[in-house]
């Protein structure tokens, strides 16, 4: 297994964790909200310390745009999933 290998194994490796991570912290979202979700809070924090740098930026541009500003869903987690699975097509 050659250098490129290896790193491009790591690069994938590191955004199929952050994947999980952003999916996972989107469905414990709404748990968290339900009665006796207080289990799951511990779990969302660590998880959106993690996530909110990349999440953040994306969901600042959402906002400029009119129709997705007033919706009351995030799709930031999409947008940053798809935009992963482009960066994993272009590797």
């Amino acid at each position: 297994m050659g250098a490129y290998q290896i790193v491009r194994f790591i690069i994938y490796s590191l955004l199929d964790i952050l994947s999980l991570m952003i999916v996972v912290r989107a469905l414990l979202s709404f748990f968290v909200m339900m009665a006796g979700g207080e289990r799951l809070y511990k779990v969302y924090n660590v998880l959106a310390l993690i996530t909110n740098p990349i999440l953040e930026p994306v969901r600042r541009l959402l906002q400029k745009v009119p129709a997705l500003a007033r919706m009351p869903v995030d799709f930031s987690p999409v947008v940053v999933l798809l935009l992963i699975s482009v960066l994993r097509m272009i590797l």
